[in-house]
């Protein structure tokens, strides 16, 4: 519902980034979970922001029910050409009290019945269209290929004008790359 004169106004009012709950790039994913929006729409808000001079930062489910490894590996490739200024990527999780869909069984295993405690990066549920080991891989991978990107990088270190933008740098470069170690 975003348009380019909403963002405008924003700006003006002092807003500096807007989080989107992306959670796909696949509109097939997208209408699963009920998102009632395009992949177009998506890339339209992420364009509309950056000419307002807005940061965008985003989220994205990773294993949704139905999901495809091949349509994960999609949704991250389109990550990059999207090109927020931030990304965050989590695995599709069910949390306790939140309730379930008779029919989610019919697509994906349960594999964390003791919900006490999950956070989003734990693996709950895997869909019957994947593997455990190829979700697991996923959230690393997103990061990786993400944040470690010459251009994101670049236009990352343009930005930095103090030690604490190099500080906070350095730790989420190491974050990424501890992530890539335990893939």
């Amino acid at each position: 519902t975003i348009t380019p004169q909403t963002l405008k106004e924003m700006k003006e009012g002092g807003c500096w980034k807007i989080f989107y709950g992306v959670e796909s790039l696949v509109q097939k994913n997208l209408d699963a979970i009920k998102k009632g929006i395009t992949v177009q729409q998506i890339f339209d808000a992420i364009k509309w922001t950056r000419e307002a001079g807005i940061e965008s930062e985003t989220s994205f489910i990773l294993g949704i029910p139905g999901e495809t490894y091949e349509e994960a590996l999609t949704t991250i490739k389109l990550v990059k050409k999207l090109n927020p200024n931030y990304a965050k990527f989590f695995q599709f999780t069910l949390f306790e009290g939140q309730e379930r869909q008779e029919d989610i069984s019919k697509l994906g295993a349960i594999v964390t019945e003791d919900l006490q405690g999950v956070t989003g990066n734990q693996v709950t549920f895997v869909p019957h269209s994947m593997t455990r080991e190829q979700l697991e891989k996923l959230v690393p991978m997103a990061y990786r290929q993400f944040y470690l990107r010459p251009r994101y990088i670049l236009d990352y270190m343009k930005k930095m004008k103090t030690f604490e933008d190099v500080r906070r740098a350095f730790k989420g470069f190491s974050a990424v790359t501890s992530l890539s170690a335990a893939a």
